[in-house]
């Protein structure tokens, strides 16, 4: 054994334990794909190892590259109020009460995923190995992060080939539309991950549009007869093209009946569906007419 000063010992102990906090760390992060609940021990296993209080995880959302809070732990009321993911990171970063921050970004093959914030109402100095050590830790998390939404997007994938197949089948064992379209609807919503959807039916010979059959939305929607120039079912018939509504309530030719129907059956969270999106596609799907998917 080494004569070691009660200093040296002291320093020596809190490596080992911060050693085998930053493996136990490691190894959560090589146990489960659950991003969200994965990074919530590993939140609570950073500020443990780095003895702080308050901690965030913040991830770059995909498709705005805006931030998403997706872990914390005692973050001030104002900063869980604010519903903007950068801007409360800001908030947290500016906090005066907080006397001790620290932040790292998480990054995977150069590109940056989300941050990690650590921060406590004590004072404490920030010493270069608790700079290091969170550099570590960030970089380890921005991988998992990357390796868990390729994981996600593989599955999508095989959900998407699973729903086509299971579409062709439905296509070639049924022979009564009225029956085949509703199965196609529910698959179409399921697979797109929203909270409803109708199909639109172009009568050509009256030259009106119906909505017989509709998805967790109020069925009087299907009594719903427009002309053929009228609403997004129109407008997309007309350019034969895939059309993207990101705000269904200004849009101009928006279809009032769907508007109160959608709000009625979904509340805020249809609120939300309309702002993301509306998606269409044109489809050939009988003899007499074309409709809209």
């Amino acid at each position: 054994m080494f004569d070691r000063s009660n200093q040296d010992r002291e320093s020596y102990e809190r490596y080992v334990a911060r050693f085998k906090m930053l493996t136990d760390v490691l190894s959560a992060l090589t146990q489960s794909f659950d991003l969200e609940h994965t990074l919530d021990d590993i939140l609570d296993k950073v500020l443990e190892l780095l003895a702080m209080n308050v901690g965030a995880v913040y991830l770059i959302n995909e498709e705005d590259q805006g931030l998403t809070l997706v872990s914390q732990r005692n973050l001030p009321a104002e900063i869980l109020e604010c519903e903007d993911g950068l801007k409360s990171a800001r908030m947290l970063a500016r906090h005066e009460q907080l006397q001790c921050k620290l932040a790292g970004p998480l990054r995977s093959k150069g590109e940056i995923k989300g941050l990690l914030f650590v921060g406590d109402l004590a004072s404490c100095p920030i010493l270069r190995q608790e700079v290091e050590l969170l550099t570590t830790i960030c970089n380890t998390i921005g991988m998992f992060v990357e390796n868990v939404r390729l994981y996600q997007e593989r599955i999508r994938q095989i959900q998407i080939e699973s729903s086509v197949l299971q579409v062709s089948a439905e296509v070639t064992s049924e022979l009564e539309l009225d029956r085949l379209l509703p199965k196609i609807m529910h698959i179409a919503v399921d697979l797109a991950q929203v909270d409803g959807g109708v199909i639109a039916l172009l009568d050509e010979e009256r030259h009106v549009i119906t909505y017989p059959h509709v998805e967790n939305l109020p069925q009087d929607l299907a009594d719903i007869t427009v002309s053929r120039e009228e609403g997004l079912s129109g407008e997309v018939i007309a350019s034969g093209k895939p059309t993207v509504i990101d705000d269904y309530k200004a849009y101009p030719q928006r279809i009032p009946a769907f508007v109160r129907g959608w709000t009625d059956q979904r509340g805020h969270c249809a609120n939300r569906a309309w702002r993301k999106n509306l998606w269409c596609t044109q489809r050939t799907l009988h003899r007499a007419g074309k409709g809209i998917l």
